[in-house]
């Protein structure tokens, strides 16, 4: 947020910032899907069962949102504007 509002000329056409906050956003979305529908039925499953296919995709979904959040962050001095 400080690089943000300390330079926004520069970010906001940065395509890698842009991607970045779109990752974000989604990374977001995903979290929410993961409080509302698999949390509250996490309680059920026991330490022998295996997870749901829902539950690996989250988490395989999550991992790969912030991988890109970290790459495109990166990205951001390297790449310019569209």
């Amino acid at each position: 947020i400080l690089f943000y509002v300390g330079d926004p000329h520069r970010y906001t056409p940065n395509i890698a910032f842009q991607l970045k906050m779109l990752l974000i956003f989604l990374a977001g979305l995903n979290a929410l899907y993961y409080q509302i529908k698999i949390h509250p039925n996490m309680a059920i499953l026991n330490g022998s069962a295996a997870m749901p296919t829902n539950v690996k995709v989250v988490g395989a979904t999550s991992l790969v949102l912030w991988f890109g959040v970290l790459a495109y962050g990166r990205r951001i001095a390297y790449i310019g504007t569209g």
